[in-house]
């Protein structure tokens, strides 16, 4: 699936640069698919997202692509940002990293709007046939 920089910000109405979206787009389509293909029968699979012909898709994905940047960009890919700081202590150099930051798959932040999207197209189009393993 393309997601092109001026559907993402002359229809989704997005906010971020092109270099940052350029960097998201890809990480968030793959992380849309894997999301939905949780939920979707082993023998259903297919090899693109817009087989499932899920509404709204293409805005599922803009959701994850703005919240990967909310919550740390790129670096979010590897578990952890700088965002998840909490505190740091001076004397001893103590660093605590916030532990709740909200919904996550496979330890990457994933948006609660995309889920829904995903969700809804899935049942609607009568996908929605496994219980998906809970993935922190």
């Amino acid at each position: 699936m393309e997601i092109t920089y001026k559907y993402y910000l002359s229809v989704f109405k997005g906010k971020l640069c092109q270099v940052e979206f350029e960097e998201l787009v890809g990480v968030a389509v793959d992380m849309v698919k894997q999301y939905a293909e949780q939920f979707i029968a082993p023998w259903s699979l297919k090899p693109d997202i817009e087989y499932y012909c899920i509404k709204d898709i293409k805005k599922a994905v803009c959701y994850q692509i703005d919240y990967l940047s909310f919550n740390g960009g790129i670096k979010v890919l590897s578990g952890s940002s700088e965002l998840d700081l909490s505190s740091v202590s001076k004397d001893g150099f103590t660093y605590n990293y916030n532990a709740d930051r909200g919904i996550r798959f496979n330890g990457i932040p994933f948006s609660p709007l995309a889920i829904n999207i995903i969700k809804c197209g899935l049942h609607s189009n009568g996908l929605m046939c496994r219980r998906a393993k809970h993935y922190d």
